[in-house]
């Protein structure tokens, strides 16, 4: 067993001062308890020269006792650990009496903390003879300085890679190293085991942007004194990736992000950011145009998001059309439609060569009661009010209209013709197929003429300019009829027939005796008394010609009656009915 206590073999002659002059201490705690003997510390004492040792280091001890006439003397010495355990020293010896001398010994301090030291005397048979004072000496653990040093590799990374944070703890050690990580979410440590050597390593994952910080700290153990490194830093940024944006046909005009461009350009932007690209629609150089058809992507809009997820290219597309003027207008300026779209009077289009286009104007268009424009047909040829037409070049069109007014012809009677719509200028004529219009018996009425904006006395009236909204109008009077006469003359005939029969009649009775002869002279005589009645009605006939089928056929009706009545001679009868017929046959009416 290894003793703190090793007294030296050889007395020393030291002065019995040096002892006294070191008086036991006042010891904290309970040493180790010595038997009672009623001596204790009476004639015996230790003594060291420090109270403190450091860890692994040594003080001087000094024992004495008082002489007791013995010629050897035995000693054994006690030690309490700081643990608690008490350590015996073998039983040193024999020792002659001291007198004025005293051993010294060393004590080496191998456990930190709190030792606690006595010894006892005994002489050669074992007999007690006293029991020292007891000592306290505090072995004091003195650490040595550590060191710490970290590195992180690489210093500059992306999202998605990263880092290793690498250091050491000198001299080496295997202990608890804190890593202190600060990000720009904030902060937050972990804990990881360095090797014998003291070397330690972590690796960090950066989930943001920005600049971090990392430092390594360990608390020391009981050899060293605990240390921290300084903080190392790294630079966390997104990945940045190539994208390529143009044109095709190269060198047309782009935006990307509220900047212009023309020419095929290089970005560099960061992962998972996003930028505006954008081409206008429709691109003008002189008469060609160019028409954006889509991305090389397949995106159809023109102006468009797009977020960088790696490397990109993307070009415009565009069709190239040449492009012609076209005018369209009318003549005299009117409303039209193109597309769908009304224009009025001349518009001018820049369509592109092969594209379709719908033209459409109004075939009458009024613009008052008895006046409108009619539509003649557009100046290339065409007459379809609504056309479709393909640009190949150039092209004018006009469609054209003419300016046309009412003519009217009004009568209350007959049959009017003439009515209608006629060019500005024209020069027409009201008609009318009659002059007699039918009335209530006796009466017709009589055409006058013409009225309104039309004149003359014909059938056919003056001629009438178009120079606006005309109207004619049959001018009538009611007159007594001319067959009012006619019948006039048949009742004469008849009344002259009766009176020629009657004298007949009363020539017969008177000559009845007359011969045959008389009777025939007398029958020739009639016949001659007759011929004026014939004239009336052959005047009645020729009369008929002028009137309507229907007007004749009430004469026949009246011809009928007189005819039944006995009115009137057989053959008036049967010459005017042939008349009457012929005369309703002639003026288109049926029997």
């Amino acid at each position: 067993m290894r003793y703190a206590v090793y007294l030296c073999i050889a007395l020393l002659l030291v002065s019995i001062y040096l002892v006294t002059a070191q008086p036991p201490m006042a010891m904290p705690g309970p040493p180790p308890s010595p038997p009672s003997d009623g001596r204790s510390g009476g004639s015996c004492r230790i003594g060291a020269d420090s109270d403190t040792v450091a860890y692994k280091g040594t003080t001087r001890l000094y024992i004495w006792w008082e002489d007791t006439s013995r010629a050897q003397y035995f000693i054994k010495i006690y030690e309490t650990y700081p643990d608690g355990s008490i350590h015996e020293s073998p039983v040193l010896g024999p020792y002659p009496p001291l007198g004025n001398a005293v051993l010294v010994g060393t004590f080496y301090g191998d456990v930190p903390g709190p030792h606690f030291l006595y010894f006892q005397l005994t002489d050669i048979n074992g007999n007690l003879l006293c029991t020292s004072n007891t000592i306290k000496i505090d072995v004091i653990r003195t650490k040595e300085q550590s060191f710490m040093s970290l590195s992180v590799t690489p210093n500059y990374v992306r999202i998605g890679q990263s880092v290793t944070v690498s250091g050491s703890i000198s001299p080496g050690v295997s202990a608890q190293v804190k890593l202190t990580i600060r990000s720009p979410k904030g902060e937050s440590t972990v804990e990881v085991t360095s090797s014998e050597s003291g070397y330690f390593s972590y690796t960090i994952s950066p989930d943001s942007t920005g600049l971090w910080y990392v430092r390594a700290s360990w608390p020391g153990n009981d050899d060293y004194v605990g240390s921290s490194s300084g903080w190392v830093s790294f630079r966390v940024e997104v990945p940045t990736y190539q994208v390529t944006i143009g044109t095709s046909p190269p060198g047309l005009p782009f935006t990307v992000d509220g900047r212009n461009w023309s020419e095929t350009t290089v970005f560099k932007w960061d992962e998972g950011s996003s930028h505006i690209i954008g081409v206008d629609e429709s691109i003008s150089r002189g008469d060609v145009r160019y028409l954006f058809t889509g991305w090389s992507d397949g995106d159809t809009s023109p102006v468009r998001t797009i977020t960088v997820r790696g490397p990109l290219s993307l070009t415009a597309m565009f069709k190239t059309v040449r492009f012609y003027k076209v005018t369209v207008e009318t003549s005299p300026p009117m409303s039209f439609l193109v597309d769908g779209k009304e224009y009025k009077g001349r518009a001018e289009f820049s369509w592109g060569e092969g594209s379709s286009h719908t033209l459409s104007v109004n075939r009458e268009i009024y613009v008052r009661e008895g006046e409108r424009y009619l539509f003649t047909g557009w100046s290339d040829g065409d007459t379809s009010p609504v056309r479709t037409i393909t640009v190949r070049g150039p092209l004018s069109l006009t469609a054209m209209f003419k300016h046309q007014y009412y003519f009217r012809v009004e009568s209350d009677y007959g049959v009017v013709s003439g009515s209608g719509w006629y060019d500005e200028g024209a020069t027409v004529y009201a008609k009318i197929d009659r002059r007699e219009g039918p009335a209530e018996f006796p009466y017709v009425q009589v055409f006058q003429g013409w009225g309104g904006d039309a004149k003359g006395n014909d059938l056919v009236s003056d001629p009438v300019l178009m120079n606006g909204p005309k109207i004619a109008k049959a001018l009538w009077k009611r007159e007594l009829s001319p067959y009012l006469y006619v019948l006039i003359g048949v009742l004469v005939a008849i009344v002259l027939s009766a009176a020629v029969y009657l004298r007949h009649r009363a020539k017969t009775v008177v000559k009845a005796a007359e011969t045959e002869v008389k009777a025939a002279e007398g029958a020739t005589v009639v016949k001659e008394e007759e011929k004026p009645m014939e004239g009336t009605l052959v005047r009645e006939m020729e009369g008929t010609r002028e009137l309507s089928a229907d007007e004749i056929r009430k004469y026949l009706e009246k011809l009928e009656e007189l005819h039944k009545k006995g009115e009137i001679g057989e053959d008036v009868y049967r010459k005017l009915k042939e008349e009457y017929e012929r005369g309703i046959k002639e003026a288109g009416g049926s029997l």
